[in-house]
């Protein structure tokens, strides 16, 4: 997952938007007890265990798409990577949330990516991450969209 992959659409100026996640050309069906060993993916979205799996000897579960969907949320949050040196693993590089832009963002939401954008064993699952308290709140609240919105196809 990366912010490449989701499309909004506007339906008659209403809201919500409607999401659409796009491209997946190497998707694989799991189950959340399943492992894989596909490395794919983009580097600043990909969880540590894709790329370190080799020197496991294990593959990795459903659990790393909710890394990319935690690394995506920082990004649309704040318009920068959670990680930004692509030369030293990410999970040898803290996570930040430095002020400017966090100070404005919500403790909860920062709870929510701090949840998802840890070691697997920690991280929460997709059913958890909807169970989140920043989840829960008035889905008619503002969003903030600093990384650019690109016009896109209305018939999508």
């Amino acid at each position: 997952m990366k912010p490449d992959n989701i499309l909004l659409k506007r339906v008659m100026d209403q809201y919500p938007m409607r999401t659409k996640i796009v491209d997946f050309g190497f998707a694989k069906s799991l189950d959340e007890d399943m492992y894989t060993e596909t490395v794919a993916g983009t580097g600043a979205y990909m969880a540590p265990e894709i790329k370190s799996q080799s020197e496991r000897g294990v593959g990795y579960t459903v659990l790393v798409d909710m890394w990319s969907v935690g690394a995506v949320l920082y990004h649309i949050l704040c318009g920068a990577l959670p990680f930004p040196d692509p030369f030293t693993p990410v999970d040898r590089q803290p996570l930040n949330f430095p002020d400017d832009p966090w100070a404005e963002i919500s403790d909860d939401a920062k709870d929510l990516i701090r949840k998802m954008l840890c070691p697997a064993d920690e991280r929460l699952t997709a059913a958890a991450c909807l169970e989140h308290p920043w989840m829960k709140q008035d889905p008619k609240l503002p969003v903030f969209f600093p990384v650019g919105v690109r016009n896109v196809d209305p018939n999508l």
